[in-house]
């Protein structure tokens, strides 16, 4: 399965905001700000389900900054499944990423779903 990072800018995790999709997870963090962090306005996961909780580090004289820390095991597969599933119908709407939705509608799975990410929407940035 495809190895994702998946950023919800929404005030509940399990309520679909802005989603970005990363394929590093560095890059995610590096563009998190610690001010939205520290708002609960970030929600983030891995495509395998496992919630990614962000914090701010803010050491004495240096500038504050996002960490994050991985759950174990994957106890979030649903609100990963029902998030990427909102965010690939949105985009099936526009039709210029090939993503169908009856294919969408077909995806029961965590991994079904993920697999019908296009490439050129995550981001490496």
């Amino acid at each position: 399965m495809k190895k994702f990072f998946v950023l919800n800018a929404s005030s509940r995790e399990d309520v679909p905001g802005d989603i970005y999709i990363y394929k590093y997870l560095d890059k995610l963090i590096l563009g998190t700000e610690p001010i939205d962090v520290e708002n609960e306005e970030f929600f983030a996961f891995d495509t395998e389900g496992r919630k990614i909780d962000l914090f701010v580090i803010n050491p004495p004289d240096k500038l504050e900054y996002v960490a994050a820390k991985i759950e174990e095991n994957p106890t979030h597969k649903d609100v990963v499944f029902r998030l990427l599933k909102f965010y690939l119908t949105l985009i099936s709407e526009d039709g210029r990423f090939g993503v169908q939705q009856e294919n969408i509608d077909a995806a029961k799975e965590l991994e079904e779903i993920v697999a019908l990410i296009p490439e050129k929407l995550i981001s490496e940035y």
